[in-house]
């Protein structure tokens, strides 16, 4: 069933539909960690991230220019992926709250490397980069990361999936 006409023009009225598609995309849940020299970290929850290239290995995220992380990161230059596992629900949710910020570290299973920065140790994937570009568009940054080193671990668990404002996990089809 078609919930608005098929051309939509308008700002708040294309705005309101394009949000609704989107969240009819689903989408990995990732926790976007960053540090300064100086210690200070932060972290975002995150679906708006995307493979980039093989050669050089690199990917993209798209940060809120409004949040702290930004901040953070545009100073640092540098942040992690973490690829969050179904069970780790709860903490994806807390780092998408914008009244847990000084919480978010506290909770989870972190462990930080060489250089300070937060690697969840439950995570499916820890994808550190290098900012190598951004480009500012409107309210968001989109940063370019040259992916430095690549930790794995259990491939065959079920990643966090975010779908239509709600959190699951996949499910392959069993043929």
């Amino acid at each position: 069933m078609l919930e608005s006409g098929p051309f939509l023009s308008g700002g708040s009225e294309i705005a309101n539909a394009f949000r609704g598609a989107m969240r009819r995309s689903a989408a990995s849940a990732h926790l976007i960690t960053t540090s300064t020299s100086s210690g200070e970290t932060a972290g975002m929850t995150a679906t708006a991230v995307c493979s980039l290239s093989l050669s050089p290995p690199s990917l993209l995220v798209c940060i809120n220019q409004e949040s702290r992380t930004h901040s953070i990161l545009r100073a640092s230059q540098r942040f992690c992926v973490n690829i969050v596992h179904a069970k780790d629900r709860e903490l994806c949710e807390s780092f998408g709250q914008s009244s847990s910020f000084e919480k978010r570290f506290i909770s989870g299973d972190w462990q930080l490397n060489d250089e300070g920065m937060p690697l969840l140790q439950t995570a499916l994937a820890n994808i550190i980069c290098a900012v190598d570009g951004q480009l500012d568009y409107s309210t968001h940054t989109v940063f370019i990361g040259r992916v430095q080193e690549v930790m794995l671990r259990d491939g065959a668990a079920p990643p966090l999936i975010y779908h239509n404002g709600a959190y699951g996990k996949f499910a392959a089809f069993i043929d």
